[in-house]
């Protein structure tokens, strides 16, 4: 559980040929509008102060911010995506963040992926907030989103359990917006291929394509994690949340661009 977590999408949501070309036409207009104002790729970074990321323990906040945590800013000029990666294991008093990416653009998307191991002699309830501040944006639909998990019997006493009534919760200014695996239980049982056997490790998984939320603006997106973890034993999270903006809105900011670029086109 200490290895780094892939920061990557959840390929399988790819899958469909429509949602592929929905995706592509949302990037088409942003890059377009790149182009003509002259935004240069990772111009949309964010400073460290501006990040938002909360890790509470049993109701109690341990880390608020990136200040102090050993992290290096990324950015994936594949995706023309800013990010931040934690360099080493932080260690608390009775926890471990083992690993923690997460990856962003203010088009908006953000993904929050963790890999924690609760060190005490109890079972305790953690919640991990990531949360990204973009311009005023007109949202009506989430996609591409998602969240997987493993969690493993780390200290092999075969006993594993994991349990939460909304273990995903996509954010918008910091509201629930979109909901997944709720509820969520985890035991032995849910291990495979070897069932109740010491140490070994469950999984599973939650997403969503495409789906209706209702009509807003958006200044703020996030993730929070939230979840009870057995002692002694390790979880590991993917999760991605991306919101699109209204059809009208998606057709106006289209239109313009192309009118100006017509414009500019004439006068030159």
């Amino acid at each position: 559980m200490g290895t780094q977590l892939a920061l990557s999408k959840a390929s399988y949501w790819e899958r469909g040929l429509g949602m592929r070309a929905l995706r592509s036409a949302f990037a088409g207009v942003a890059l377009a509008g790149g182009l003509l104002f002259g935004v240069a790729p990772g111009a949309n970074a964010l400073a460290i102060d501006d990040y938002e990321f909360t890790l509470s323990v049993d109701g109690t906040v341990v880390q608020d911010g990136l200040y102090g945590l050993p992290v290096v800013e990324t950015y994936d000029p594949a995706t023309h995506s800013w990010g931040y990666v934690l360099t080493a294991p932080v260690v608390g008093d009775d926890w471990t963040i083992n690993s923690w990416v997460s990856a962003y653009d203010t088009d908006p998307f953000v993904t929050n992926n963790i890999s924690l191991t609760n060190n005490s002699g109890v079972a305790q309830t953690f919640i991990i907030s990531a949360a990204l501040p973009i311009a005023a944006f007109n949202y009506d639909k989430a996609v591409f989103s998602s969240v997987g998990v493993t969690a493993t019997d780390s200290n092999g006493n075969g006993s594993l359990s994991v349990t939460s009534l909304a273990l995903f919760e996509g954010q918008v200014n910091g509201v629930g917006a979109l909901s997944l695996l709720d509820p969520v239980s985890l035991t032995q049982a849910n291990c495979s291929p070897f069932p109740n056997t010491n140490g070994c490790s469950a999984t599973t998984s939650d997403g969503i394509v495409l789906q209706a939320l209702p009509a807003g603006v958006a200044t703020l997106i996030g993730i929070k994690l939230q979840f009870t973890l057995s002692p002694g034993d390790s979880i590991g999270i993917t999760s991605r949340f991306e919101i699109v903006p209204e059809p009208t809105t998606l057709l106006l900011v289209g239109a313009g661009l192309i009118g100006l670029a017509v414009t500019r086109r004439r006068t030159a």
